[in-house]
């Protein structure tokens, strides 16, 4: 009876080196592979997070500066409430021109004049009567004031030394005011007509 040979199948032997080499490099590879599917992503998360911590962190110690800040404004304020009244006195927070006349109008006759006439020019909005005007009332101090003008156009008669004294009341008054024009005519029943120009001053809406 006739055999077939044999085939012997080669197995290479893997020395103990080789296996340990490979074990290793499949574990470099898995972490590799862990480190960039797992790991990364959380580093990434926790990178952002900490940037927003820090951020926020900068954001309380601004917003704790300025209250700080704003405390100590308040302090000044309150313990300077005559300056205040005064400043208020000088550019009041309203812009009505019965104000302007009225004022002009006291301090000529509180000096011995005469007043024939006055006339008001100015930009006086409705908003400028707050009476009924509960946002302006409920916030007098808001930022969105500006500095207005207004003319007062006052005719008088009287003496030389009480004009002077007209106009000196004008300077010292604790309202803003300045003299813009002044028109001298010829006497009249033993007085001096004077038409004099004031313009005063307001921070308001």
């Amino acid at each position: 009876m006739i055999t077939s040979p044999q085939i012997k199948t080669f197995v290479p032997k893997m020395t103990p080196e080789r296996g340990h080499f490979t074990e290793i490099a499949l574990l470099a590879i898995i972490i590799i592979l862990f480190s960039w599917f797992v790991l990364k992503p959380r580093v990434i998360v926790l990178t952002t997070l900490r940037n927003e911590q820090k951020a926020i962190e900068e954001q309380q110690a601004s917003v704790a500066d300025q209250k700080n800040q704003l405390l100590e404004l308040v302090s000044k304020l309150e313990s300077s409430s005559i300056d205040v009244a005064v400043l208020d006195e000088a550019l009041p927070l309203n812009s009505r021109l019965t104000t302007m006349a009225v004022l002009t109008d006291s301090l000529a006759k509180s000096n011995g004049m005469s007043v024939a006439s006055i006339a008001v020019d100015g930009s006086e909005s409705s908003k400028a009567i707050v009476a009924g005007d509960k946002t302006a009332l409920s916030d007098p101090y808001k930022a969105q004031r500006k500095l207005n003008t207004a003319t007062v156009l006052i005719t008088t008669s009287g003496t030389l030394e009480q004009f002077v004294g007209f106009l000196n009341a004008i300077e010292n008054s604790t309202r803003v005011m300045d003299v813009q024009t002044i028109d001298i005519s010829g006497q009249e029943q033993g007085q001096l007509l004077f038409k004099v120009k004031v313009r005063g001053y307001s921070f308001s809406t």
